[in-house]
């Protein structure tokens, strides 16, 4: 409400000036992709936007062995010997306009690197800029770094490897 309202003295104000126009290209679909300000300003963080994205959590008991943990249109696969002993690992993405996935116990890291795939396939519209997995902070406003991936348009997912678990997004290259 209070936006509606700062809008209307805007544009009271607008009028009351000067003659204000509005180009019908300010009105189209923004592009899908967000860009997050570093609290210093000094970096941003090119998220995907995903509208229609849901909330997924799951968890599982991955031991020395491997195994995969399935959340929602993602997967984490851990191969044999990546894990000393079983571990409870669990997966949040909450519904949001990004995709955005927190891996727990953060920061455990893994002798041989794991998977994570990130799927796509539920955004509205889909991602028009070529995509990769990105590196952020818990609170999702610092890039930590762009993973090599490899994406699979077939599948509408995007996939790379990882070392640790921590907080990982589908970005723009």
């Amino acid at each position: 409400m209070r936006l509606n309202i700062g809008l209307a003295a805007v544009l009271a104000a607008c009028g009351g000036l000067v003659a204000c126009a509005v180009d019908q290209a300010s009105l189209a679909p923004q592009p899908d992709v967000r860009l997050s300000l570093h609290p210093g300003g000094a970096m941003s963080v090119p998220y995907v936007v995903c509208d229609g994205n849901l909330s997924y959590s799951d968890s599982a008991l991955i031991g020395p062995s491997g195994g995969k943990l399935v959340f929602g249109p993602h997967v984490l696969t851990v191969p044999g010997g990546a894990l000393q002993a079983p571990t409870m690992i669990s997966a949040q993405v909450p519904a949001s306009d990004t995709i955005d996935v927190q891996l727990q116990p953060q920061n455990l890291t893994f002798a041989v690197q794991a998977t994570l795939q990130l799927g796509y396939a539920q955004c509205s519209p889909q991602p028009s800029a070529p995509v990769t997995i990105i590196s952020v902070n818990d609170q999702l406003n610092t890039l930590l770094g762009t993973l090599p991936s490899t994406v699979s348009s077939a599948a509408e997912a995007v996939s790379a490897p990882i070392s640790q678990l921590g907080v990982y997004a589908v970005g723009t290259k």
